[in-house]
């Protein structure tokens, strides 16, 4: 093993470490809520495979942070702020969802900006049909928790990285909409109902596809159907 994969191996250990009663914005916002469930429930890593994945998407985020700060009259304030909001759900006990904001930006010396930022292997998807519903969803909770009125998505190319060219591929503007934070705090509503209960929502059956394909949880879905 090398010494990358050891490290990036300790830092899955840690990170895996879920605080009891904890949801992740990035768990809502799932395509398929009984992936959320397993994910929750199921103490499993990922393979070193997604890791060296994960860890060149991080490499060329934190160059976006440096590139991104006093670029086009943007001022970099924050990285990886925390984003938390308690709530309680049905049967009354508190519980809380956690998520971290890549960058909290000052433009034009005056309006704040949240960024989110993604990488791709290429956005060339993304440029014909727009950004994801769950990034979209992801950065409107972090809107909503800091009550700041836009946003960006930054979409990062890595190929273009990885030939030595800028990958500033495709960003998307938005604006604050609480709509979905009300859908989002639903959702964990119902969650939550789930991993009280012991018993994942039901099988959604129509994804198949990548959804399924790519998911780690795959072997016990197919063996807890519902």
């Amino acid at each position: 093993m090398s010494l990358i994969d050891a490290y990036l191996l300790r830092r899955e250990d840690d990170r895996r470490i879920r605080a009891p009663n904890i949801l992740y914005v990035t768990d809502l916002v799932r395509a398929c809520p009984r992936q959320t469930f397993f994910a929750v429930t199921e103490d499993r890593p990922f393979p070193i495979e997604t890791l060296r994945i994960f860890n060149a998407g991080r490499v060329l985020e934190d160059w976006w942070v440096g590139f991104l700060d006093g670029q086009y009259g943007v001022k970099v304030l924050g990285t990886q702020l925390p984003a938390h909001v308690s709530l309680k759900d049905r049967a009354g006990e508190p519980f809380g969802v956690h998520g971290r904001i890549d960058i909290l930006a000052q433009h034009d010396g005056a309006r704040l900006v949240i960024h989110e930022v993604k990488t791709a292997k290429s956005t060339y998807y993304v440029k014909k049909e727009g950004p994801k519903p769950e990034h979209v969803e992801q950065l409107q909770f972090y809107l909503h928790v800091l009550g700041v009125g836009a946003g960006q998505l930054d979409y990062l190319d890595k190929k273009a990285f990885l030939q030595g060219e800028t990958p500033i591929e495709t960003i998307f503007e938005m604006e604050h909409n609480p709509n979905f934070y009300k859908a989002l705090v639903k959702r964990a509503l119902n969650m939550r109902d789930y991993l009280r209960a012991g018993t994942a929502p039901a099988n959604p059956g129509a994804w198949g596809g990548n959804i399924c394909k790519f998911c780690k949880f795959s072997d016990i879905c197919n063996e807890a159907q519902i």
